[in-house]
């Protein structure tokens, strides 16, 4: 990538752009990390949401289907 065969001023500037090409790419791999945190946080987030409205869907379901006992009319 840089040639460090020059004198030790073309060193030092050759090592400094490679420091803030680094710098630049460290920058973008941090970011990029950030991102897929917030998106991971996001999906388990929503996991526990789904999973409160499934116990509360199933609640209701089971309230709905269990056997209820007719009233019973006046005797004739």
């Amino acid at each position: 990538m840089f040639d460090l065969a020059g004198g030790p001023e073309d060193k030092l500037a050759q090592q400094r752009a490679l420091i803030q090409v680094l710098q630049i790419e460290e920058r973008r791999m941090v970011t990029e990390n950030a991102a897929l945190l917030k998106r991971i946080l996001d999906a388990e987030a929503e996991v526990e949401r789904q999973k409160r409205l499934n116990a509360c869907l199933i609640t209701k379901r089971d309230r709905a289907m269990k056997p209820m006992p007719l009233p019973r009319g006046p005797k004739s």
